[in-house]
């Protein structure tokens, strides 16, 4: 028979502990998550995005953590790290009240992305909700090939023209 162990009551990062302690072991994390975006590593560079982004809830630093996202994400080469980066910004930015300093990285993503980059620029897109961006959306349908990244940038085009009206 197994031996079952006690369920541990570790937080999405494994933080326990004192809330002192806790935030402490946080700004630990997010600091690393930091350094760790200029890893040479892809693997540590995509792990280090998973750090930065639930460390900065804990830590309520989630415009830093964004303002740091949208410069790495122009510069990372990597499109799965990329990709992660996207969709850590997307988790971020529901949080915020005002996240217009990401637009332009989210633009440049959609603009000269791959078809799966630009899907989940297209999402994060519709969280920081700006209207603006429908001419760099429509530039974007013209020139993609697949059509369920095609459908998906119709689709956020379509939610901004809802917004207008």
């Amino acid at each position: 028979m197994k031996h079952s162990r006690p369920v541990s009551r570790k937080g999405p990062l494994g933080i326990t502990g004192h809330p002192i302690l806790r935030c402490k072991k946080a700004a630990q994390i997010f600091r690393r998550g930091m350094r760790g975006l200029s890893s040479r590593s892809p693997k540590k560079r995509f792990r280090s995005v998973d750090a930065l982004c639930e460390s900065a809830v804990l830590l309520r630093n989630t415009p830093e953590a964004l303002e740091k996202l949208s410069g790495s994400l122009l510069s990372e080469k990597n499109t799965d790290v990329r990709k992660r980066m996207l969709r850590a910004i997307n988790y971020l930015a529901k949080t915020q009240e005002d996240c217009s300093y990401v637009v332009p990285a989210l633009e440049e993503v959609i603009l000269h992305g791959s078809s799966s980059e630009r899907v989940e620029a297209a999402r994060a897109l519709r969280v920081v909700g700006d209207p603006g961006c429908i001419v760099c959306l429509n530039a974007a349908i013209e020139e993609e090939p697949f059509s369920r990244a095609r459908q998906e940038l119709a689709a956020t085009v379509r939610y901004f023209r809802r917004l207008e009206f």
